[in-house]
């Protein structure tokens, strides 16, 4: 499991899906303040968390890291790696609807911070992951043939 490439791409894909929850997204500078979206709670920012969005970006992540513990089961493995690509890409998606969204609230521009970037992370890792797992399973498709 561990000495598996996969393995060590699901793991990145997680460790960046956490590391978004500790990470601003977004942030604004208007009259009022600074505000951001995302990330932990500064003194003096107002923070703006989406629900929709923390609740994607936790249950890709869940899925990320139960992915790494199915490695004896790759047809399943590859279908929730396709799962979580397509959850990594509403991540994407949302953190931008989002922040239009606040940008248009909040009547500033926003700026985009490590986490929008550390988002498309994820994504990179678990396509690499993909091609590993179906990788290995042509070459156990054709080792069994051999027999």
């Amino acid at each position: 499991m561990i000495q598996r490439i996969q393995t060590l791409y699901l793991f990145i894909a997680f460790l960046a899906l956490v590391s978004m929850f500790l990470l601003p997204s977004v942030s604004f500078s208007a009259q009022n303040g600074m505000s951001q979206m995302g990330g932990l709670s500064v003194a003096g920012v107002k923070t703006y968390y989406p629900i929709g969005l923390l609740i994607a970006q936790g249950f890709t992540a869940l899925l990320i890291f139960v992915t790494i513990f199915l490695f004896k089961n790759r047809p399943l493995q590859i279908k929730i790696c396709a799962i979580s690509l397509l959850l990594s890409v509403i991540v994407i998606g949302g953190i931008f609807l989002f922040a239009d969204k606040l940008e248009k609230q909040l009547l500033t521009r926003a700026v985009y911070e490590a986490g929008t970037y550390i988002s498309l992370l994820p994504m990179i890792c678990i396509v690499m992951a993909s091609k590993a797992i179906r990788k290995d399973e042509r070459l156990v498709k054709s080792a069994d043939r051999l027999r």
